[in-house]
């Protein structure tokens, strides 16, 4: 016996027999991807100076859950090299910082610190750039549109997205891409 699956009609047929299933009735909600949304960033960033946070520019993103029991899977690729090793990065959910550390002591909470910083070295980083990686699933428990964005953060230095400290035209420098990804999945 071979089985056909219509798509358009989420029915499974058997060749020879009288087998049908109704797609409608056939497995849970719970696990599907409602909806994909997706940003792309090409172009430079950068930012210096004492501050809490700065909304990284085109790594903003909205999305509309369908249910209050959606989850959302945020993915992130970012692109980022700074001058101090104090830098990093966080997500934010409207004004709300998500998907920080553990508070100790006096020790700063991130999603994410710069993995590539020049140092007080001069060049020896000065061509390197380090791409962070992030999946994280938030529960913002709402149905109207969200926001999800990534902040630079950092008290001194500069903090470059998408492009290498020394940015000089030669083949050394380097111009790269990140990107932001939201995904609602079906609770």
């Amino acid at each position: 016996m071979s089985l056909t699956i219509n798509h358009q009609t989420n029915d499974i047929s058997a060749s020879s027999g009288s087998m049908t299933i109704d797609g409608s009735s056939v497995g849970g909600g719970g696990g599907k991807v409602l909806q994909v949304k997706s940003v792309t960033k090409t172009d430079v960033f950068s930012f210096t100076g004492t501050t809490s946070g700065t909304d990284i520019t085109g790594m903003s993103l909205s999305i509309t859950p369908a249910a209050t029991s959606s989850k959302i899977l945020i993915i992130v690729q970012c692109t980022i090299v700074g001058t101090d090793a104090g830098m990093g990065i966080n997500l934010l959910r409207g004004s709300t910082q998500i998907a920080l550390g553990d508070a100790s002591g006096s020790n700063k909470r991130r999603t994410s610190i710069i993995g590539m910083y020049r140092g007080s070295s001069g060049a020896v980083n000065a061509f390197s750039n380090g791409a962070n990686h992030l999946n994280f699933l938030d529960s913002p428990s709402t149905t109207s549109a969200t926001t999800y964005k990534l902040q630079a953060t950092g008290t001194i230095g500069t903090f470059y997205v998408n492009r290498t400290d020394y940015d000089t035209d030669n083949t050394y420098a380097q111009r790269c891409v990140s990107t932001l990804t939201l995904m609602e999945v079906g609770a």
